[in-house]
C-alpha cells in the first residue's frame, strides 16, 4: 500500500514540480556586479555584441566613418572587423577640419537596409553593459541617436535625438555600466535645433537609429588608436 501511494505521489506531483522549477528558472533574475554597481537583469537581455551573424544582420549594419569625407578632412579609419564575439577598428586622427572626427556606427535604419526590419527598441531596458579595449587613447565617446516623435524630420538627421556618454579606459580596457536615463544631450544639439534645453518629452529610446563610438576629446593626433568592443548588452534593472 505504501509503495502504491508513493508511486502515485511520484507520478502525480513530481512532473508538476519539475515544470514549476523550470518556470521559475526561466524568469530567474541574476545579479551582475560591475564598477561597484549591482544591476539585476531579466533572463533575456538584448546583446548587440556578441551577436551571431543572422541576428546581427536583422538588427543593424556596421560601418566606420571619418572627416576625410569632407574637403579638408585628413583623418583615417579602417574598415570594421566584425566577428560573432567582437567588433574592432583602428583610426588615426589628423588635423584638417576644425573638429576632426572618426568613429564606428551601428545603423538600425530600415530605410537604408532592407534586411533591417525595424529600429532598435531600448525602451524595455535601463542600462548598457560595455566591455572592450582601447589602445593609445584614454577615452572614447558613445552616441545614441533616436527618432523623437513629433520633432524629428526624415529629411534632416540633425533633428534626431542625440545622447552621449564618455567611455573611459583604465590600463587599456573599459568595463562599465551606463544608465540610459543618465545619457546627456550635447549643448550644441539644442543650439543647432533652436530649442530650449530639456524642453522636449523625456526620451524613451523607442526608436534608436544609430549607435556610434567616436574619438574622445583628448584622443591623440597622428597616432593610431585601436578600439575593440567585446560586449554591448542592454539590461533591465529591477526596482
Amino acid at each position: 500500500m505504501k509503495n502504491g501511494f508513493k508511486s502515485f505521489i511520484v507520478k502525480r506531483y513530481v512532473p508538476v514540480m519539475i515544470v514549476l522549477a523550470l518556470a521559475v528558472l526561466a524568469v530567474s533574475i541574476r545579479s551582475t556586479v560591475l564598477m561597484g554597481a549591482i544591476i539585476r537583469e531579466y533572463s533575456v537581455p538584448l546583446s548587440l555584441v556578441p551577436c551571431v551573424q543572422d541576428k546581427r544582420d536583422s538588427l543593424y549594419e556596421i560601418s566606420t566613418y571619418a572627416d576625410n569625407a569632407e574637403p579638408l578632412g585628413k583623418s583615417e579609419v579602417s574598415s570594421p572587423n566584425v566577428t560573432e564575439t567582437a567588433v574592432s577598428y583602428s583610426y588615426t586622427l589628423r588635423t584638417g577640419t576644425e573638429y576632426p572626427y572618426v568613429g564606428l556606427s551601428f545603423f538600425a535604419r530600415p530605410e537604408r537596409n532592407a534586411k533591417i526590419k525595424q529600429h532598435l527598441n531600448f525602451s524595455k531596458y535601463s542600462h548598457i553593459r560595455l566591455k572592450g579595449k582601447i589602445a593609445n587613447s584614454s577615452a572614447e565617446q558613445l552616441f545614441i541617436k533616436t527618432i523623437i516623435p513629433g520633432f524629428t524630420k526624415a529629411e534632416n538627421r540633425g533633428t534626431e535625438g542625440s545622447y552621449v556618454a564618455t567611455i573611459s579606459a583604465s590600463n587599456g580596457a573599459f568595463d562599465t555600466v551606463i544608465a540610459l536615463n543618465e545619457l546627456e544631450t550635447p549643448d550644441w544639439w539644442y543650439s543647432s535645433n533652436k530649442v530650449a534645453a530639456n524642453s522636449l518629452p523625456k526620451e524613451k529610446f523607442l526608436k534608436v537609429v544609430d549607435i556610434a563610438f567616436q574619438n574622445g576629446y583628448d584622443s591623440p593626433y597622428d597616432k593610431q588608436v585601436s578600439v575593440s568592443i567585446d560586449e554591448f548588452v542592454l539590461v533591465k534593472e529591477i526596482q
